[in-house]
């Protein structure tokens, strides 16, 4: 009684199921950041599969930046425009409105 017995075959913590965000920490896509990038382009696929309007470039130009910026209002993230880690997974965990 009271003694725990740990499980031989623990469960595994869940995957990861959408793309891991690509930069370092406290990197992000955006004015001030990786400006071009073919990982972006991971991250524009998904927001146009969510029927946002936004070119799939690979470039965080106006279009990009207007996108991020209306989906993290929309979202209740930090609005900057900045696709950083939380606006990358937001991208595929956030419910679709």
């Amino acid at each position: 009684r009271g003694i725990v017995i740990p499980s031989p075959n623990p469960t595994p913590p869940a995957a990861q199921w959408w793309p891991k965000f690509p930069l370092a920490d406290d990197n992000y896509y955006g004015v001030g950041g990786i400006y071009h990038a073919d990982s972006l382009k991971t991250w524009q696929r998904q927001m146009a599969a969510r029927k946002w309007k936004i070119n799939v470039n690979g470039y965080a130009d106006d279009n990009c930046t207007a996108v991020a910026k209306a989906f993290q209002k929309e979202k209740g993230l930090g609005v900057d425009g900045r696709i950083g880690r939380n606006t990358w997974n937001a991208a595929w965990t956030a419910k679709i409105t």
